[in-house]
């Protein structure tokens, strides 16, 4: 897993790059989700234009975090997915964020370019620590198409997929296995699909 504390903007997709290349995963190789096999011991907001499509015969990147938030305020959340929005509808990054008390998990898509830029922002971002990535790679199609940045509750989330994805009894991204989070990210996309652009 790649871990950023602090690391300049410079360094970000260098880094990526590297961690990637150190796999074996290139760009012709990469899976929809390659992840750093690590098995746990115990086992819309708004509509984006269609302009999307045509990116999506470029070089489309699909990277999926996790961190530590440093405060559980409702405002602090409410800014984030602010500037989120503005921003992605910008740079036409699609994806979501799931948050609880403790932890944000997200998933962003778009291009190499827009994706590096925006993690630089995301690693200087002092509302949260402990960045770690867990997947970054090139992808064929986007899971979040509709959505700029949809907030995903975890508690919200239906109790089939969650407890289908949970590690003794918690949602933890960090330790759960390759397989269990690329299905939890398309499980979520269905269920976000089914409740409609947001």
């Amino acid at each position: 897993m790649l871990q950023y504390d602090g690391c300049t903007s410079d360094d970000v997709w260098e880094a990526i790059r590297d961690w990637l290349e150190a796999r074996g995963i290139t760009r012709s190789k990469a899976r929809p989700l390659s992840l750093v096999p690590h098995i746990h011991p115990s086992l819309r907001e708004h509509a984006i234009a269609p302009v999307l499509q045509a990116q999506s015969a470029m070089q489309l990147t699909r990277l999926v975090y996790t961190s530590k938030r440093a405060t559980s305020d409702q405002a602090s959340l409410d800014c984030i997915l602010a500037s989120s929005r503005q921003n992605n509808a910008r740079d036409l990054l699609t994806g979501v964020l799931v948050a609880d008390e403790d932890n944000f998990f997200q998933l962003l898509e778009g291009s190499r370019e827009a994706i590096a830029k925006c993690f630089a922002r995301i690693m200087d971002d002092s509302r949260h620590h402990d960045v770690q990535v867990i997947s970054c790679g090139d992808v064929s199609r986007r899971l979040f198409q509709d959505c700029n940045m949809r907030l995903v509750d975890v508690h919200m989330i239906k109790h089939e997929i969650l407890s289908a994805h949970s590690v003794e009894g918690r949602f933890q991204p960090r330790i759960m296995s390759e397989f269990a989070v690329e299905e939890f990210c398309r499980a979520l996309s269905l269920s976000c699909s089914e409740v409609g652009a947001g």
